[in-house]
């Protein structure tokens, strides 16, 4: 494993505070952008929930070290999936 490089990457600063705020945002594919704002959600967390989210309704998935900013696209399956763990992170429009 490389050495985290600490002044670039921003994400090990995060402090998490749970459920974590996200928007649903319609996009062109006419599926959902998940917004969630840079520095507040862990790599963990994130790579739990996208376990959670059943086989291919998550597209787009990406996570930021550098600015700690999450991506994610779904679709309707997937987006019914996040609503379910509104314990983690809740979803508004």
């Amino acid at each position: 494993m490389g050495e985290t490089d600490w002044e670039n990457e921003k994400c090990w600063q995060i402090v998490e505070s749970r459920p974590i705020k996200a928007k649903k945002v319609k996009n062109r594919n006419n599926n959902w952008d998940i917004e969630i704002e840079p520095m507040t959600m862990h790599y963990n967390t994130f790579i739990s929930i996208c376990s959670k989210i059943e086989h291919l309704q998550a597209y787009g998935v990406a996570y930021s070290y550098e600015k700690g900013k999450p991506s994610l696209s779904v679709t309707a399956k997937g987006l019914s999936d996040l609503m379910e763990m509104n314990n983690i992170i809740l979803i508004t429009d």
